[in-house]
Order: C-alpha cells, then structure tokens, then sequence
C-alpha cells in the first residue's frame, strides 16, 4: 500500500479540480456532515432512504443510522461488546483511539508498537492490528496488544503488503492488497494457511465477520464487501458514504466502517442498518385471575430484528403511568377490578407497544372464617381463626347448649370486631350443670360464627358437665 500510495497522491493532484467525489467515478456520496455529533437518519424506512445520483433518483439497500467525526487517518475499527477502537495510518501511526458508540465522542487510548494499524480487531480480552514495517522482502507481522499498548505477542503473515485483521474464534482473517489480484487468507495463531481465495477487490483494507458472513472495506474502491467466507463468492456490494473506507467492524446489530468522506480534515463512522430494524411488544402473565391482594409475574416475549430493545415501560393498570421498566417486572393488584396491561419497548430510535385489554382480573379478597376444636375442661374453649385473604370486619360468635339438666347458663355471646388474615382468637364459655350419663340427654353445644363480610360458619360437640368441669365427647 505504501507504494501504492506514491503512485494515488500524483493522481490526486491530478484530479484535484474534480473534488473528492470524482476520484472514483461511479461513487455515490450522501449523508457526509461536517460535525461532531451523531447525525440519526428520521422518518425514513429502508426501503424510502434515497441517494440522488445526477438527478436521478437510486434505492438505497442499507441504513446509515449515524455519522461521528473521528480522527484523520482511521484505520481499522474493533469491538470489545462495549467501545469502538480505531487505529491510525501515517504519521500517527503508533495511536490507537476509544470510542463511545453512543455519542462517536473518541479519546486516544494507546500509543503502541505498531508504525501503522492496517486493520484492528478484538479477541475477547486483546486488541490485534496489523503493520509491515522493514522492505517488502519481510512479512507483515500481526501484533496483539493490551488495553495500554504493551505488545503481547506476534506471529508473522503470509506476506509483506498484507492489511485487514479479523478474529475468528482463535483463527484470523487477514488480506494482500499487492501485487493484484488480492487475496484473502484465514490463518491460524501461527500463521500458518488454512484457506484463501481471491479478494473481489484490489486494496482490501479491514476485514470482519458478521455472523456467518465476511465483510471487507476497500480502499481505493471505495467499496463495503460482504463475502461468502467458506468459498469466497461475492453476497453484497455497497458504495461507502465518502472515500477510502479503512475500518469496518461488526457490533451484534450494526456495521460501522469509516472513511475520508469528502475532505481530509478527519474521517468520519458510520452506524449502518443491514436491513430494516422491528420491534415487534409481546408479553406474557404467570396469572391472569384471583382475589386481591394478586401478584403477577410478567414476562417480556418482544422480539428485535436487527436492533436491541433498550428500554421497557409497563403500564399495569391502564392509566397512562407508567409503573415500571423492569424487563420482567412482579407487580401486585392491591384492589379488585378488571384491568388492561400495556407493554412499551424500544432501541431508543423506533418502539412498539403491546396493550392486552381486561387482561388481569382481580376479585374482592375473601374472607373465610373457621372454627377450631370445641376443647373442655373449666369451660369450653373455641378457636376462631380468620383463614381467608382479605379482613374478617365485625366478627360475631354465639355458643348455645342445648339438652342436659341444670345448665347454667346455657348461651353465650360476643363481638370480636376484626380479624385480619390468619389471625386466631380463642373464646372461653364456663357453664355450670350436671350432665346425664346417658347419651340421649347428654347437652350439645352449638358455635356459630358470622361477619359483615357474609362469611359464618356452625360447629356442634357432644359434652357431659359436671359442675364446672366440661367434658367433650
């Protein structure tokens, strides 16, 4: 590339009355903004985003999402599942950058080993960049560097002209961008040939994998690639935004690669949509129905096609609040009634919402009352328990003994007032008499037990009383 280079800067000079532009004939440029921060594409979908090409108007196959200025010179681009990284060709060379996908806002990370980074990318714990220094009779090295750009290790490269790095599961992605035709390798971790075939294009720059596909950025053919890794076909192709793309990087949801856009005062990032983003809301309830108070288990079934939701906003009670943003919220209906439930999500650029209607429905808490074992002894003693869900309001008891001599007295009553849920209250009655021993005139006691919430309930026992002392058949 170095003597490429030589050979390009004449012509530039060459060309320099036809502008950036006209250096590559059927390029088209849109979307190049001479600013600093993210420049969204609104209101468009796919299928209407639109480039004009000398009056004519041409569908664009892909989304640019955002532009960011970077440093001039990028080149290569890597991803560790958080920051963007860039390297640098020419003078800083040595610079390798961070960059905060959110805001394209980039500060200089490292100054490393490297004289140039032909190409950047990350194996999950390090950065490798590719760099040739020495003559062209020496192979170019691939160099794996830490967070501060301390060099870890390096193995050589098939050739000297070589650019481009990807990592693949242990295994790189590497390229030639002279003599022509170029070529791509993957190679091991020593450097060793396991498949190449011939580049679609002749100055390969960065290479990356997305998903099960290989993308390649070149350079003077201002081109984006999208390669069959397995044989080398040719899937896509895509003009760059500007010129001289040198980094192209996938994120899990979106490629980015820079360019020279239309001047060289700094290069710029692009956010690229592959194909049009969904979000498609959807929930589910671990239950739909009881009496209050009802906990419901929510669970998010939204799904993304091309994009990551970010965000979720549940409105559980249909009042245009919203109540939580949990992804999988527990929310607990404290009164009865029947209520529709909406679910919201979002990328944080389009969103979708689900709304069931008279989805969950809650019943007034239910009040049961229970009465316990009838017990003698110096009395008769009852157990009164409240084992319903909701609260037991004016509780009212009576004990009646019917049959038997001499039993005094023979009723007795009283008000418990309230009883919350699982609350037990122990009454006592102490007749005084002489039981029979005979079966048929032995006294029978009666508890009876009601609420204003209308539950009441009705316990009888068989009994001989002797005096004070009650015995319970």
């Amino acid at each position: 590339m170095k003597k490429i280079l030589s050979i390009a800067i004449v012509i530039i000079f060459v060309l320099a009355g036809l502008g950036a532009v006209g250096i590559s004939s059927n390029k088209t440029t849109v979307n190049t903004y001479e600013n600093d921060a993210a420049t969204p594409v609104d209101d468009l979908s796919l299928n209407q985003y639109q480039s004009e090409i000398g009056g004519e108007i041409v569908p664009r196959d892909w989304l640019v999402v955002a532009t960011y200025s970077i440093p001039e010179g990028a080149a290569g681009l890597a991803y560790d599942g958080t920051y963007l990284y860039c390297g640098i060709y020419g003078a800083n060379g040595d610079e390798v950058y961070q960059i905060n996908p959110d805001t394209g806002g980039y500060s200089l990370l490292f100054n490393g080993p490297q004289e140039d980074a032909f190409g950047l990318t990350y194996d999950g714990v390090y950065l490798w960049t590719t760099d040739h220094p020495g003559s062209s009779s020496t192979p170019a090295v691939a160099m794996q560097l830490d967070m501060s750009g301390n060099l870890i290790s390096q193995f050589d490269l098939p050739d000297h002209y070589m650019s481009g790095i990807a990592y693949d599961s242990g295994d790189f992605w590497v390229a030639t961008y002279y003599p022509d035709p170029s070529t791509i390798y993957k190679v091991d971790s020593t450097g060793s040939i396991i498949k190449q075939f011939t580049a679609p294009d002749d100055q390969p720059w960065d290479l990356c994998l997305e998903n099960n596909n290989l993308w390649m950025a070149d350079y003077w053919g201002d081109t984006l690639y999208k390669i069959d890794p397995s044989n080398g076909n040719l899937l896509e192709s895509h003009s760059s935004e500007g010129v001289d793309p040198a980094g192209i990087v996938w994120d899990g949801a979106y490629l980015w690669y820079c360019d020279n856009g239309i001047d060289y005062n700094y290069d710029y990032l692009y956010k690229v949509a592959l194909s049009e983003a969904s979000i498609t809301a959807d929930f589910t309830a671990d239950i739909t129905g009881g009496t209050a108070p009802l906990t419901v288990n929510f669970t998010d079934l939204s799904v993304a096609e091309n994009t990551t939701i970010t965000s979720w906003k549940w409105d559980f009670d249909n009042d245009s609040i919203i109540d939580s943003e949990e992804q999988d919220p527990v929310w607990t209906y404290t009164e009865e009634g029947i209520y529709t439930v909406s679910l919201t999500v979002s990328d944080g650029t389009i969103s979708d919402t689900e709304t069931k209607v008279d989805y969950i429905t809650v019943l007034p808490a239910e009040v049961v009352l229970e009465i316990g074992n009838i017990t003698g002894g110096k009395g008769v003693t009852v157990a009164i328990k409240n084992i319903g869900d909701g609260d037991a309001t004016s509780v009212k008891y009576n004990i009646t003994i019917e049959g038997g001599l001499i039993i005094i007295p023979r009723t007795d009553s009283g008000d418990l007032g309230t009883l919350v849920p699982g609350q037990s209250v122990n009454v006592t009655f102490g007749p005084m008499g002489i039981g029979l021993g005979i079966i048929t005139a032995m006294p029978k006691i009666t508890v009876t037990v009601e609420c204003a919430e209308g539950s009441s309930t009705e316990k009888s026992a068989d009994a001989r009383i002797i005096l004070f002392f009650v015995m319970i058949q």
